[in-house]
């Protein structure tokens, strides 16, 4: 998550050089709202897991093993919609 910042920075850094100036929003400055929140779920989700991971540090084996398989799954849902939400907004866009 952190190496999308300084990518989505640069990325509107060359469109903000390359596009006309127009008073409405286009499709490539769709596309930059999009990544940026989807940057921001998937650093929030992220930050979760990390202090999620952190407090049950201190737990019994077998409610850690439950805790991370509950935290694998969160990530597998989270990975799968991040995915279906950038494929439906590119086709969206392309539209």
């Amino acid at each position: 998550a952190s190496g999308a910042v300084p990518m989505l920075v640069l990325f509107r850094l060359v469109i903000d050089g390359a596009s006309p100036r127009v008073a409405y929003a286009t499709h490539i400055d769709f596309v930059f709202y999009l990544l940026v929140l989807l940057s921001l779920l998937i650093l929030f989700f992220n930050s979760y897991v990390v202090l999620t991971l952190q407090k049950i540090k201190p737990l019994a084996a077998q409610l850690q093993e439950g805790a991370v398989r509950r935290l694998q799954q969160l990530n597998a849902l989270v990975f799968l919609s991040t995915l279906g939400i950038l494929s439906i907004a590119m086709t969206y866009v392309c539209i």
